[in-house]
């Protein structure tokens, strides 16, 4: 017969350490996503690189082999056009238009006024201020 025993229940070990001060940064969802996305215009980067990558990999081809029928070599060279002109246009639009995480995470820092320095609230300012007493 087997008894139904509990263990007894285990308690870590909690150590604190005072801090000094506490910042909280208020963030919003499209901002959260973004940061846990990574930029949302990454994946023209990241294919504007696949295709460089393989029109340069065509390119190595048929500068260092000797391709006897003509389709084939028109055809390497297609790719290796096609992918270079693609590549360079994804490229280019990814640098426009890019949205750096970095840069996110500076204008949320931005929002917090430094230590010393008071801030005065605007008209669109008091949806987000704190109540009073806090």
């Amino acid at each position: 017969m087997q008894t139904n025993r509990q263990s007894p229940e285990f308690f870590p070990e909690i150590r604190m350490g005072k801090i000094d001060f506490l910042v909280v940064h208020q963030i919003s969802e499209d901002e959260l996503s973004t940061l846990a996305k990574g930029s949302p215009d990454s994946l023209l980067l990241n294919f504007a690189i696949g295709l460089i990558s393989t029109a340069t990999s065509f390119f190595v081809a048929l500068c260092t082999t000797t391709i006897s029928s003509d389709r084939m070599y028109q055809a390497f060279f297609m790719v290796t056009l096609v992918s270079y002109i693609l590549g360079i246009v994804l490229f280019t639009w990814w640098w426009k238009t890019h949205k750096s995480v970095g840069d996110l995470v500076e204008r949320i820092r931005n929002r917090v006024s430094p230590e010393g320095e008071s801030r005065t609230l605007g008209p669109g300012d008091t949806k987000n201020a704190p109540p009073p007493g806090v």
